[in-house]
């Protein structure tokens, strides 16, 4: 029985190539595979026209490794086809970068080294949960990630206006979801959310699709600049808004009096607040 390989972050960063095999030549019966990809004449007559891996386009190998990657097991399964060729390797570690998610310390302590120093430039989604940036790791993502798409900061310390703004300014072109969430009731060392921590970076964002900032002390002032002073928002469908406390119906309705901000603007998510008359009344009236 052969062992079962057990996923960990070090299979992950320690990948290492093996030899590029060949596949078995088309005059083999064992080779049903081989005969079906080997073109033949019209008279039947075999080329023997040895097929190798590597005779596949990159586009193919892409995108049959990220339909694996959306397995349940698909990590698993691509840290174990990354060992079969140099060209499946540099494929598969471009797609099992692409998504990163670091959900606890330990973890970003363990993963930095190889994020920062070799993959960096494969990663098109990070998320991160409860981690505590210091200064030499907002240097290096900056200067490291800079094809983002996706980028969640959750709960997390050490963030500063200055740090999100080079962030954002080196992935203006790509990025098109950013999500931001502020301490909360369990996670009170987090880095508070306000407007000023978000202006200075708004500006080199307008590729947005999706914004969400959540458990934040931002306040009406911020989303009167949004709306008229920060840039305009071509692209922004969603605007998430939920356990934004300090925000008023009037900061909300001040959104919608500049349409032509927001074009593409279809969902608005708020949190029901008594307190700043962001009742149900309030929400039919947005809703005309």
């Amino acid at each position: 029985m052969k062992p079962v390989m057990t996923l960990t972050t070090e299979n992950l960063l320690n990948l290492e190539p093996l030899h590029t095999p060949t596949l078995t030549p088309p005059n083999s019966t064992t080779s049903i595979a081989s005969d079906l990809l080997t073109p033949k004449s019209d008279t039947s007559t075999n080329y023997n026209i040895p097929i190798t891996i590597s005779t596949l386009p990159n586009e193919l190998l892409v995108a049959i490794f990220s339909f694996i990657h959306d397995d349940v097991r698909g990590t698993q399964y691509l840290i174990a086809a990354s060992q079969v060729c140099r060209l499946w390797h540099s494929n598969i570690l471009a797609i099992l970068w692409s998504r990163v998610e670091i959900k606890r310390q330990n973890k970003w302590d363990l993963i930095r080294k190889g994020l920062i120093t070799k993959y960096g430039h494969f990663v098109g989604e990070i998320s991160f949960y409860s981690v505590l940036f210091d200064a030499q790791d907002k240097r290096q993502l900056i200067d490291k990630c800079q094809n983002l798409k996706g980028l969640s900061l959750v709960k997390c310390r050490g963030l500063d206006e200055k740090f999100l703004e080079e962030w954002t300014k080196v992935n203006s072109m790509t990025l098109r979801t950013f999500t931001i969430w502020g301490p909360g009731v369990y996670e009170s060392l987090a880095t508070d959310v306000t407007n000023y921590l978000l202006l200075p970076m708004l500006k080199h964002a307008n590729r947005l699709e999706e914004l969400h900032i959540v458990c934040s002390a931002i306040t009406d002032e911020f989303l009167s600049d949004i709306a008229f002073h920060t840039t305009t928002w071509p692209h922004l469908a969603l605007l998430d808004l939920t356990e934004c406390g300090k925000i008023t119906a009037s900061g909300v309705a001040e959104l919608f009096t500049c349409p032509q901000q927001f074009p593409k603007l279809s969902r608005l998510q708020l949190q029901y607040n008594e307190d700043n008359y962001l009742d149900v009344d309030f929400f039919e009236f947005l809703a005309v």
